[in-house]
């Protein structure tokens, strides 16, 4: 375990001997928050969990002294802990994925058998344009269906690791609202306190797709995309909220409590890994994600993303804009 002493001014004034191997760097003299920022980079795991350039992986706890003098910093090395919890979360998905490869097998024979005769129909000629294209359309409908499957099964088998980049907000957002252009029927979409400056550390596919999938199952609760309401929020906790609420029949509570279990489902379709793969997407980016619902009142999905970057100036405006 890592020990520094601060003073009163958070300045090192002693270290013991794991904190100036661990940290490679002079120590003595330096401030606490410039040390932070260079030598611990933040887990995507936990909020309390750092990385250092070694690649170690480290708990930190900071208390103030009895005297309230000074304070004392704790660098628990959590490495080997962190490495097998994520190899008993890889080793409990593979028995997931196992479990279900009879089932998928099956659902994807559905829609693959119903494209491949709908195709046949359309080499064996169809005279009538009308019946053509309806063939043309359940094909790509099926085709889809199977896409989604597959995509839903590649993502909970991710496990956490997408490669993560800073991504400007509006950007993302302007990018989730092209996949609804087009389209009869468009999804409200709301920013609030939303700096032009503002970036998010994220895996901009898996996220936009996490945030899809709760919008398309706002669109099966209510019958139409009309209504529903995809809000991003910067809060003042350096926290990104994104909230998909619908006007639908609303959930009984012992669904919710299921509804993020693997292969949960009460649809005829589908894998039912859907918000599995959005608590997984949620939970890679440190963040959580909720269900709040009342039957007959609809039903409203909260991520809250630990993740935010912005500048101070932006926080600033954040703040003033709460009171």
């Amino acid at each position: 375990c890592a020990v520094i002493v601060l003073n009163s001014k958070e300045e090192i004034i002693r270290a013991n001997a794991y904190a100036k191997s661990w940290l490679v760097v002079d120590l003595i003299g330096q401030y606490w928050n410039d040390l932070k920022t260079d030598c611990l980079s933040p887990s995507s795991r936990l909020a309390s969990e750092y990385v250092l350039d070694t690649g170690k992986v480290v708990a930190l706890s900071k208390k103030r002294l009895a005297d309230k003098e000074g304070f004392v910093v704790l660098l628990s090395d959590v490495t080997e802990q962190r490495e097998l919890y994520q190899e008993l979360e890889h080793k409990k998905k593979l028995a997931s994925l196992g479990q279900f490869s009879a089932s998928l097998a099956h659902q994807i024979r559905t829609p693959l058998s119903a494209a491949l005769l709908y195709a046949s129909q359309l080499k064996s000629g169809v005279s009538e344009p009308v019946k053509a294209s309806l063939f043309s359309q359940k094909i790509i409908d099926n085709l889809k269906a199977l896409n989604l499957q597959v995509s839903d099964m590649l993502n909970y088998a991710h496990f956490g690791e997408f490669n993560r980049v800073d991504v400007p907000m509006l950007s993302l957002v302007e990018n989730l609202k092209s996949v609804y252009e087009g389209g009869p029927e468009k999804p409200l979409f709301k920013t609030v306190n939303i700096g032009s400056d503002m970036k998010i550390h994220t895996s901009q596919e898996a996220l936009i797709g996490a945030i899809c999938n709760l919008i398309n199952n706002a669109e099966d609760a209510q019958g139409t995309l009309s209504g529903v309401l995809c809000q991003f929020k910067a809060c003042v906790d350096n926290v990104l909220e994104v909230t998909v609420s619908d006007k639908g029949p609303g959930l009984e509570m012992t669904k919710i409590l299921t509804i993020f279990e693997p292969f949960y489902s009460d649809k005829t379709k589908g894998t039912g890994l859907g918000l599995a793969v959005v608590n997984e997407v949620v939970k890679a980016h440190g963040g959580d994600v909720r269900c709040y619902s009342e039957l007959g009142y609809g039903a409203k999905f909260s991520m809250r993303l630990p993740i935010i970057v912005a500048t101070d100036e932006e926080f600033k405006v954040v703040k003033e804009s709460s009171k």
